[in-house]
Order: C-alpha cells, then sequence, then structure tokens
C-alpha cells in the first residue's frame, strides 16, 4: 500500500510538472543556423561595394539601379567657400561604428563591414573592416542605420532579415529569429515587408525585412532593436552571436536549446 501511495504520488508530480512546462516553437532543424552552402547561387557580376559606388556618376548609379548620389558640397563662386548642401536634419546624422558587448558591457568586438556567404553581419576585433554606419542621433525610436563601407551597394542598410521558419513573428515561446544582414529601408514601426536583401540575393529565397527598427539611448549610445510583428506587436527581443552571424530574437532559452553555445550581447555606438 505504502509503495502504491509513492507511486501515485510521484506520477501526479510528473503530470502537473508535465503541464507546467512551457512549450517551445521550433522552427524545425535545429542544428543549422543557414541553409547548406549548396542553396547559394552563383552571380556573374560580382557585388558593388558602397565605397565604389559612391564615386560613379550618377548616370552610372541610375544604370546600375542604384539611387542618386547625395548632393556633393557646393562652392560659392563670390568667396570660394564650401556651402554645406541643405539637411533636412542637420547636426543629427553622425558617422560611427557599432561595438559589440556582453552582457556584463565588456566588449566583443565591433560589427564587420563583411558579410558571410548568406549576406549576415558578424563581428571583428577592431581595424579597418569595422562596419561604418551613419545613424539620426536626434531620433527618439524606430531609426535606421545607414552603412557607409557595407560589401554591396544595393543593400545600404543594417536591418533585421527573416529567418528560416514559415513566420518572420518573434515571440516568447519559439526560437524563431531573424538574421541581421544587408537590407533595403523600410517604413518606421512597419510589420515585416517583402523588400529586397541581401540572403535572398544570395539564396533566391524570398525572406522579409524591417530597416527602422533601432533605438539610440543618447546617454549611454546603446542601441536597442525591436522587431514588429505582423501583427504590429513589438516583441521583447534579444541580439545573439551564434557562428559568427548576429541574429535577433524572442526568446533566449529558446533560442539556446536550438543553438548551443549563443553569446547574448548588446550594441553600442561609437562616433567616428
Amino acid at each position: 500500500m505504502f509503495f502504491n501511495f509513492i507511486f501515485i504520488v510521484s506520477l501526479a508530480t510528473t503530470s502537473v510538472l508535465a503541464l507546467s512546462a512551457p512549450t517551445i516553437t521550433s522552427r524545425g532543424d535545429p542544428s543549422k543556423l543557414n541553409p547548406p552552402v549548396s542553396a547559394l547561387r552563383h552571380t556573374r557580376s560580382p557585388p558593388i561595394p558602397q565605397f565604389e559606388a559612391r564615386l560613379w556618376t550618377n548616370a552610372r548609379r541610375l544604370a546600375a539601379g542604384l539611387p542618386l548620389n547625395p548632393p556633393r558640397h557646393i562652392v560659392e563662386k563670390r568667396t570660394g567657400k564650401e556651402r554645406p548642401a541643405p539637411s533636412s536634419t542637420p547636426g543629427c546624422n553622425v558617422d560611427g561604428y557599432l561595438m559589440i558587448t556582453n552582457e556584463d558591457s565588456t566588449r566583443v568586438g565591433f560589427v564587420s563591414k563583411k558579410w558571410n556567404d548568406f549576406g549576415e553581419y558578424g563581428t571583428i576585433a577592431e581595424g579597418d573592416d569595422r562596419l561604418k554606419v551613419s545613424i539620426n542621433t536626434c531620433s527618439d525610436s524606430n531609426s535606421d542605420i545607414k552603412t557607409i563601407n557595407g560589401p554591396y551597394a544595393d543593400f545600404p542598410f543594417f536591418g533585421g532579415i527573416g529567418g528560416p521558419s514559415d513566420s518572420p513573428d518573434l515571440s516568447g515561446g519559439s526560437d524563431s529569429y531573424a538574421y541581421f544582414g544587408g537590407a533595403s529601408q523600410t517604413q518606421p514601426g512597419a510589420p515585416p515587408a517583402d523588400a529586397p536583401n541581401a540572403f535572398t540575393k544570395a539564396t533566391g529565397t524570398n525572406k522579409v525585412v524591417e530597416s527602422a527598427i533601432f533605438t539610440l539611448d543618447r546617454g549611454s549610445k546603446v542601441i536597442t532593436a525591436h522587431w514588429v510583428n505582423r501583427d504590429s506587436s513589438r516583441p521583447t527581443t534579444y541580439i545573439g552571436l551564434i557562428e559568427n552571424t548576429l541574429i535577433l530574437t524572442g526568446d533566449k532559452g529558446a533560442f539556446a536549446q536550438s543553438f548551443a553555445g549563443t553569446r547574448w550581447v548588446g550594441l553600442t555606438f561609437v562616433a567616428a
């Protein structure tokens, strides 16, 4: 009788624990962050780096499908001095770098200007290979991070690209994620947009993107990413570094179960 009682109590406890355990929605194969290399497309024309494209004439840029160069400084005929081109936010756009830090604020490195084969950003210690960006330091939220020396002029924004899940939404209880890679510009606060991006260019697989998802703390210079789901909800999100690839997810625990060794990091803007 005593042993039967223990068995019943044990069975009941196990049932309660099973009911209280969180349900984790998996995106599929938990061992691969990216598709196999065989999924990459081979393009005949090499990518045009941003630095090189800025030296092109506007006619050549238009022929390549790139936007016009911004107005250059104008020289006053009478004084011979340069007059800056007009700006919608004078003094707000500041150039700098994206420093990657651990959760205890110790430095990991900087975002690299070089992508991996899938058009995603990773990290580098420091030096000339750091990604140089431009940020509107006067904006309170929903800001773009425009890249200056990126590897491909077609995608001039540091943005989020939907991961391999069938749904681009991020949430607690799911290991779904978005990559940080080369992106097109999207509207502030808007749900994921079907727009050109580096991952789709590399693989031919259509992915949605978001670019205007960043908030810069004017004091600490810490950058926070806010993914917007399809229903316009904004889940709590976390930035991770795994396989030297920066990702964004809505559940650290669920993601870590699928990708052991993930380092949780933050981004801080460092003016040039």
